[in-house]
This record gives C-alpha cells, structure tokens and sequence, in this order.
C-alpha cells in the first residue's frame, strides 16, 4: 500500500523496506507478482518507477527463489519499457533486468546477454540502445563473476567499447560506468585492466559533453578507491595527464572532480610515495604541470576528510 502513497519519500522507504523484508520471506512469487502487476497497472509514471525500485531491491534479495514461470514473464515484461521515452522509467526498468542477471539461469543468462545486452547495433532505436546499456552497467555491478567469466567475455569488452566511443551522451555516460564496475572486479580480483577500455576512458576527459568529462573523473575515483593499493603503475601514468588537464578546465565540477580524482589515484591521504613515483616517470612538461596542480589544490584538498566511496550507479532513486 505504502508503495502508491503519493508521498514520493514514502514510497522509497516501502521499497527499501521490502528489498530487505523479502530476503527473510518463504514464498516469494505471490509478492513479485502482485509488483510485477502494480508496475504494469501504474498510469503515474511516478508511482510506477517506484514500484520498478522496489522490484529490482526484491530481485538483488531474492531473485534466486523465484519460479521460472514467472521470471521469464517479469523478464519479458521489462524488455518492453527499455524503448519508452521517459528516461527514469526506462533506467530503472534496465535496472532490474541488469539485476536478474546475477539469478537467471546459465541458459538464459547466455541468450539474455546475446539478445539484449551485448546487441549494439547501430541501427536501432537509442532508447533501446541506452536501455541495454544501462543493464549491461548494473549486470557488471550487480553479478561481474557470472558475465566476465563466460565465452562472451571479448564480446562484452566490445560491447563497452561500442557505448563508450557512441555519439549520444547517455549512451556514453553507461559506457563509462561500465569500466568503472568492469575495472573494480578486475583490482579486486588481481586482473589486469584492459588498456583498450582505460584509453577510451581517457579519450572521453577531451569530449564536449561537461557530463561526460565529470563522470570519467568520478570512474577513475570509483576505481581508484575500491583497493586500499595504489593502482600499477602505468595505470597511473596514463590516467594522470587527461586528469591534469581536467583541473585547467573553465566548467568548476569538471575541475573539482578531476582534482579528487588526481587525489584518490595518487593516494594523497596516504602520503606522497605514489605521486613522487609517478612524477618520475612523467614527461618534464607533465611533471611541472603536475606539480603546479598539486601545490596550488591537491594538497589542501587531501587534508580535507575523505567524503568516502561515491556510487557511480545513477539508477537508483533518492
């Protein structure tokens, strides 16, 4: 009932509350059900991207439990809204879908991520485009084992590639945010991070888009601190130059975040061990250029308490 409340906030706590509930509950279907109904019943748009919230917290708790019968109508269901026009409905609709992938069936895992997923053709509707982008980003965060460690793997790096170097932004934001789940899995699991996908993450700080240039800083932050170790070495080196010229940017967000990107990458917290390392294998140029940003922000910057783990999913509604 709380889910239809016209309350936006109320509406958000029920759906955390049962994405919590749900994990303790014995008879699962009934409750999918009853939302898989509410969201296709929904005539507030509002009150419907709630209730696909609420779903995708129910499917991360207890997607495993649900009988097969229902999943695939629920999974059918949702391809549907990766076309609509309303930008919210269509991300947390990929969402859930992104979600189910760390539950379904290795079967239907395979056809889902050769059918939906990893399909960039060109061609299609961007909205669909965009929506398979989403899914594929939550996939990576939500179940990276499962979609990394399949033959699909090359095909899934392609797929990033192909979203991250598109023409239309939230195509290229999804991509972004791709690499970054993609290369947190890799530091946490000891692989090496695909230089391919790292120069097109570099390529994107010299785009148009503010967004776009914002959002590389925020990836390479995500990354960077999602290991207590300094990144290897020529990760670093590749990353600092686009993010140096990032402080010199006239847009102020662009610029802040670079600096906290440059900070975290650097392990400036930490003392400067990272930084003299780096400067050492940088060019003269870069190196004064360097230096210059770390006297006149970075040093104060890193003095400051550290805000903690920003999450790059902007799926979720707060």
């Amino acid at each position: 009932k709380a889910l239809n409340d016209t309350n936006r906030a109320v509406r958000l706590r029920a759906a955390a509350a049962l994405s919590k509930l749900i994990v303790i509950h014995t008879r699962v279907d009934p409750l999918f059900q009853e939302l898989h109904t509410g969201v296709k019943n929904a005539d507030d748009a509002a009150i419907r991207d709630t209730m696909l919230q609420a779903l995708r917290g129910c499917i991360s708790g207890a997607g495993a439990k649900i009988s097969d019968l229902i999943r695939r109508q629920m999974v059918s269901s949702l391809e549907g809204y990766l076309t609509v026009s309303e930008d919210t409905t269509r991300t947390t609709a990929a969402a859930c879908l992104g979600a189910f992938c760390a539950c379904l069936p290795q079967d239907d895992l395979t056809a889902f991520l050769i059918n939906q997923l990893l399909d960039t053709d060109p061609s299609q509707d961007w909205t669909l485009r965009h929506g398979r982008a989403v899914a594929l980003y939550i996939a990576l965060k939500e179940a990276p084992k499962r979609i990394l460690e399949s033959d699909l793997r090359d095909k899934v790096l392609k797929a990033i590639h192909v979203y991250t170097t598109a023409d239309r932004i939230p195509l290229c934001l999804s991509g972004l945010r791709c690499i970054g789940f993609l290369c947190r899995y890799n530091i946490q699991n000891d692989e090496p991070l695909s230089k391919d996908l790292l120069l097109d993450l570099a390529k994107c700080l010299k785009h148009e888009s503010n967004d776009v240039k914002q959002l590389v800083s925020q990836v390479v932050t995500y990354v960077a601190k999602s290991s207590a170790k300094p990144l290897d070495s020529e990760v670093i080196k590749s990353l600092v130059p686009m993010l140096v010229m990032g402080t010199k940017e006239k847009n102020t967000a662009v610029r802040s975040y670079s600096e906290s990107a440059l900070v975290a990458l650097l392990k400036l917290r930490d003392g400067n061990d990272v930084m003299q390392s780096c400067l050492n294998k940088l060019e003269p140029g870069m190196r004064d250029s360097l230096n210059e940003v770390t006297n006149k922000a970075l040093n104060k910057l890193a003095s400051q308490p550290d805000i903690g783990e920003e999450d790059i999913d902007d799926t979720i509604l707060v």
